[in-house]
């Protein structure tokens, strides 16, 4: 097997598929032609994957192939094939849930018994909270589904369409800088997509949220409290931040786009050192907990899954 064959290979995994004469050129050409645009490098490997007599194609791609009649119809799987595929366990789910709300329940009876709680707890609570949002969004969700659905083409693509198809693949892999995806997303998919930035923002609100409520919990030093408190805010407001920028550079495109970038990926930044300081904290505090933080309640006599 030849080293461009190796490099498809794994591309595609179990896929089946093999090399294109007549889209092998194509893409010869389209390289060529586009050789000294600046995503040149970029695109590369993106119109290997496009040599072969089978495209993987993303749902932006297959938008596209639609739009531009290289493809008549789109992909149809109904609801029952997705059931049937799903590896889905309810039961899994019922049982981490029950768990989640133990852990709750532990801290609230603590809170009302006039006990402390120590912010490793909190912090945990915070995760326990996330978890059970996650799994009521995600309850009925079909998990685990992959299956390639194959489309014959109705015909072979211009090379300027070949680049376009090849230029949208690349802005969906580059997901860490939140790179300009194509202006020609319709409204429809752009709802689509504020589904699951709301799940998002109400997850990571709801973790920062959380932390708050340590606000006036015992720390080491009078610093580390105020720097708990900056963090903890911190963690629940740039989550907002930044999916409003998103939202709004995607709808108004009212900046230029490397300014974007810059203010995401400071955004995500300072996100992270928030969040190492809650990490590194919490464990900290341990070395001063309060004589009644050792004080169990009614709750260790609940059964719990460890």
């Amino acid at each position: 097997m030849s080293k461009q064959h190796a490099v498809l290979s794994t591309s595609f995994g179990p896929a089946e598929w093999s090399p294109d004469t007549r889209n092998g050129a194509l893409i010869e050409q389209m390289m060529v032609q586009r050789q000294t645009d600046p995503q040149a490098g970029e695109i590369a490997l993106m119109a290997m994957r496009m040599t072969t007599d089978t495209w993987n194609l993303s749902l932006e791609q297959i938008r596209l192939a639609r739009k531009y009649g290289i493809i008549k119809t789109l992909p149809s799987m109904s609801k029952e094939d997705l059931d049937a595929m799903s590896n889905s366990d309810g039961l899994a789910k019922a049982l981490a849930v029950c768990q989640v709300l133990w852990l709750i329940i532990q801290m609230i009876s603590r809170a009302t018994s006039s006990l402390s709680v120590c912010q490793l707890e909190v912090a945990t609570g915070a995760f326990a909270i996330t978890t059970f949002l996650t799994y009521v969004f995600l309850w009925q969700k079909p998990q685990g589904v992959a299956r390639p659905i194959y489309i014959d083409s109705a015909r072979r693509p211009t090379v300027d369409e070949a680049w376009e198809l090849a230029q949208c693949g690349l802005e969906e892999t580059s997901s860490l800088l939140y790179r300009a995806r194509s202006w020609r997303q319709s409204r429809e998919h752009l709802k689509a997509r504020a589904f699951s930035n709301t799940i998002m923002l109400v997850c990571a609100t709801a973790l920062g949220v959380v932390h708050c409520a340590a606000w006036n919990f015992e720390f080491p030093g009078e610093a580390e409290k105020w720097a708990w408190r900056g963090c903890a805010l911190g963690s629940t407001i740039l989550p907002l931040f930044l999916l409003a920028w998103h939202e709004l550079y995607l709808r108004f495109a009212f900046t230029k786009h490397i300014i974007f970038s810059v203010v995401i990926l400071l955004g995500f930044m300072l996100y992270g050192f928030t969040r190492l300081f809650i990490m590194v904290e919490m464990f900290r505090c341990l070395f001063y907990l309060p004589v009644d933080a050792f004080v169990t309640t009614w709750t260790i006599n609940l059964p719990g899954i460890s």
